[in-house]
């Protein structure tokens, strides 16, 4: 079974240009960037809208968003490439790579695997208590904790990538964000990628809004937080989907495809439970039939047909991926207004055709 969407790229392109604006009026989404894929490699990208509602600046496919949750993904494929080097596994406990505990006296985080991480069962909260502030995730917030066994549920976690963050820069020797750009953004050609972010006034990149429109202060990122900080573009971030859809071995950054395969499998259903929910075990885990997670990227699989996908939120700022690994064909997109993830059902019933229960779980469990 294929998806839905018979047209040709021209036809799509067409339909894109003129409605995607009506959608993003009713939205009230000042701007939004996308990248569409076919046959396996990007084939049409296009700003849309403004970077800036005060500015009225235009926006281009090489206009700078916060890539939000996005980074998760990206951050995870460069972690899986240390473990097809043989300096990480995915099923050893994170803590035998470090000398000291990363969470003291609590047992559980201990054993906690990169697997479980990557696939948000390592039991941690989204975020420990007070880790933000104006220059970014702060590691001295208040203590992290553990609400469960690792391995035993999924609930969603961006303190397990930071965990794999901590051991992927002690395994290289080198801060996080250095390594990102030698060893996968440079040889990838990802020329608009950074986890950092020292300024709001960055000439090229993209002005948070909020719901009504109006633009927002920028949130500063002064040091690289694997699964929030990343600041791309759609065309950058399609890179990373296409490497996974469809791996090349000729190509020395994308990792192999039996880790492809693993990364874009799943390997635990998703459950009605929010990302800021802290009350284990007591919260409702109603496993989701048609949406898991895999290393990363998420999974669907919904008529005979399978998608990769992942959403990013960083309030002002919001993004989405989704491909089809079969057919090779997929979107990313970028938006700088709070109200962005309005536009995805619409966006890839245009783009992809079909149905899409994990925009369904996302309104239903993120939205609500």
């Amino acid at each position: 079974m294929t998806s839905k969407s018979n047209k040709t790229l021209g036809q799509l392109v067409s339909l894109l240009e003129e409605r995607i604006p009506r959608i993003m009026h009713e939205a009230n989404v000042p701007g939004l960037s996308i990248a569409l894929i076919q046959n396996g490699d990007t084939a049409w990208t296009q700003g849309f809208g403004v970077m800036n509602a005060e500015s009225r600046e235009p926006l281009s496919p090489g206009t700078v968003f916060e890539g939000c949750s996005l980074s998760k993904p990206v951050f995870a494929y460069a972690a899986l490439k240390l473990c097809e080097s043989g300096r990480m596994a995915l099923d050893k406990p994170l803590s035998q790579y470090l000398s000291e505990p990363y969470v003291p006296d609590e047992p559980k985080v201990q054993m906690i695997t990169m697997r479980q991480a990557l696939a948000h069962t390592a039991g941690f909260p989204n975020w420990r208590p007070d880790c933000w502030d104006a220059e970014g995730w702060n590691p001295e917030g208040k203590p992290l904790q553990s609400f469960f066994e690792p391995g035993e549920r999924f609930s969603y976690s961006g303190e397990g990538y930071m965990y794999v963050q901590r051991v992927f820069e002690h395994v290289t020797g080198q801060i996080g964000e250095s390594y990102m750009q030698s060893e996968l953004f440079k040889p990838a050609g990802m020329k608009y990628s950074t986890y950092l972010c020292t300024s709001d006034q960055v000439p090229g990149m993209a002005t948070g809004h909020d719901e009504h429109g109006k633009p927002v202060k920028k949130q500063l990122y002064r040091s690289m937080c694997s699964a929030a900080s990343l600041h791309s573009t759609p065309s950058d971030v399609a890179r990373i989907l296409c490497a996974c859809m469809r791996p090349d071995p000729d190509a020395s950054w994308h990792i192999d495809t039996k880790l492809a395969k693993e990364m874009t499998t799943a390997q635990v259903p998703v459950n009605d439970s929010a990302s800021w929910h802290d009350n284990w075990p007591d919260v409702p885990i109603k496993d989701d039939p048609f949406v898991s997670w895999g290393l990363g990227w998420a999974t669907q699989n919904h008529n005979g047909l399978k998608a990769i996908w992942h959403w990013g939120d960083n309030g002002p700022f919001k993004a989405f991926a989704l491909g089809y690994p079969e057919e090779g064909t997929g979107i990313v997109a970028m938006a700088n207004g709070s109200n962005g993830y309005k536009l995805w059902s619409a966006l890839c019933s245009m783009a992809l055709g079909g149905e899409y229960p994990c925009i369904d779980w996302l309104n239903r469990v993120v939205y609500s």
